[in-house]
């Protein structure tokens, strides 16, 4: 592996621990309280910008658009106290995005269950 490829998997580690920490601690939207997972974060091959990829514990009435657009909008509070937490020079700018490979794992699970049932 090489050398930023290892730096880029460290950062988004320890970015990954520090924003969920800032998401459960320090961003009081009851939208947010104990919903939130995040699945994965993707960096940028310059290390400027960040993916995170969340998913959620309780999938019923859920509107991911304005839970998506709430963690979005406070990613520069977020970047803020990242800058705190973290010794890099540059913060990722960040930017969250649905995980869907739950969903679709599901979806195919009852694909294949479906089709069990009618080869019977």
């Amino acid at each position: 592996m090489n050398k930023n490829k290892t730096r880029s998997l460290k950062i988004a580690k320890e970015l990954k621990k520090n924003i969920a920490n800032i998401i459960l601690l320090k961003i009081k939207d009851p939208r947010l309280e104990k919903i939130i997972i995040l699945s994965d974060i993707i960096m940028s091959n310059d290390l400027k910008y960040a993916n995170i990829f969340i998913m959620f514990i309780k999938n019923e009435n859920l509107n991911k658009k304005n839970i998506l657009n709430i963690l979005n909008k406070a990613s520069g509070y977020i970047r803020i106290l990242l800058k705190k937490k973290m010794y890099i020079k540059n913060i990722p700018i960040l930017n969250f995005l649905y995980d869907y490979s739950l969903d679709n794992g599901i979806k195919i699970f009852k694909l294949i269950k479906k089709l069990k049932k009618t080869n019977k």
